[in-house]
């Protein structure tokens, strides 16, 4: 449990001193908007991503210390199996938990590949963000019970990262991006 949870704070420091890149320096000066949105960029963008990749390859601290956790987390393991549901659902205080922790485990750990992926260009991470990400598309059909709003929002925050770094930078192909795109939909959107 701790180190899961260190694990969880380090991908979350990474993504703190990611936006913190976004959020640091003077305010630039307003412009017309760019003709097409870019991505990935939801949350963070490509010069971003590879400003961390950049920290992290030279060593740098605290990038390569959040690289490091972030690596030696399960989330980061290639051998984890995704626990798919086709109802997720999460009572008032976990109770009941069928499927609440599983699922937001698995959006971080389709995340953190993500990111290794592109920290590291070894496929093995893109594919294995793909895996959990499939796992779940061609799964889950709904939340239920109290914290179904709260529980879809924290994962439903976090399978769209995971999804764009994957979508718009690996080239090895994702069958099931569209699959995906509709889970996200029809699943986690409110109705």
């Amino acid at each position: 449990m701790a180190r899961t949870r260190t694990a969880l704070l380090s991908v979350l420091a990474l993504l703190a001193g990611l936006l913190s890149l976004q959020l640091s320096g003077p305010a630039p000066r307003a412009t017309a908007a760019p003709a097409a949105f870019t991505h990935p960029g939801v949350l963070v963008s490509r010069a971003q991503l590879d400003y961390a990749r950049s920290k992290v390859q030279a060593d740098q601290q605290p990038w390569k210390a959040a690289y490091d956790d972030m690596m030696g987390s399960s989330y980061a393991s290639l051998s984890r199996t995704p626990q798919p549901r086709a109802v997720v659902e999460c009572g008032s205080s976990s109770n009941p938990n069928h499927g609440c922790t599983e699922e937001r485990q698995d959006a971080i750990a389709a995340y953190t590949d993500a990111l290794a992926w592109y920290f590291t260009r070894d496929s093995k991470y893109a594919k294995k963000s793909i895996e959990i990400m499939d796992a779940w598309s061609s799964t889950i059909t709904d939340h239920t019970n109290s914290n179904a709003p709260l529980q879809s929002g924290w994962s439903g925050a976090t399978w769209p990262r995971a999804a764009e770094i994957i979508k718009y930078t690996y080239d090895g192909g994702w069958p099931g991006a569209g699959r995906f795109a509709t889970m996200l939909r029809n699943v986690y959107l409110p109705r």
